[in-house]
């Protein structure tokens, strides 16, 4: 390489250094400036809910109080029952696609996952029936309602026309003739 070359090189090299070093400095003022401290997201998500039920339904205080409290008591009673469905499911899975699949072994975990499904909705209808409890007739209505839009997703063909995201969930079996 010649000498001029290698002087380009060089402060090429320089600029780029340089750039980096800028970049760096500024990403790193810019980010003790912003004092960037990430929101608890369930808190967020918890008052979020909470303001809705108080604006929806009209809960005071006290009502909201009694609310969040049984509401974290189920999200602890069904956080286990949705693991352990989770890992029922793997093994059903994993036991129905093996080359020789146990079938009793598969219907038995079919068995165990259908009384973990059962065991979730007893423990989601008590918690239905705490808030129901507290609520006035007026906001009884209002609640009932409410329920009965989130539990329909629950119903058959309820996730049809929401395109290509739940196009594994509902798929139809062929008609033999």
């Amino acid at each position: 390489m010649s000498t001029n070359t290698r002087r380009v090189f060089l402060y090429v090299m320089i600029l780029i250094t340089l750039l980096n070093l800028g970049f760096l400095i500024a990403v790193v003022v810019i980010v003790k400036k912003q004092d960037l401290q990430p929101l608890p997201v369930k808190q967020e998500l918890t008052e979020r809910r909470g303001r809705f039920m108080a604006s929806e339904l009209g809960f005071n205080e006290t009502q909201l109080e009694t609310f969040h409290q049984s509401r974290l008591v189920l999200r602890e009673e069904i956080k286990p029952l949705r693991n352990e469905l989770r890992r029922l499911n793997n093994l059903l899975i994993v036991e129905a696609t093996s080359e020789n699949p146990d079938t009793s072994k598969c219907f038995q975990l079919a068995q165990q996952i259908g009384d973990l499904h059962s065991e979730i909705k007893q423990v989601t209808t008590k918690h239905i029936i705490e808030v129901s409890n507290i609520a006035t007739p007026d906001q009884m209505q209002k609640l009932q309602h409410f329920y009965m839009e989130v539990f329909q997703d629950d119903q058959p063909g309820r996730r049809q026309g929401k395109g290509k995201q739940h196009r594994f969930r509902q798929a139809e079996m062929p008609v033999e003739e």
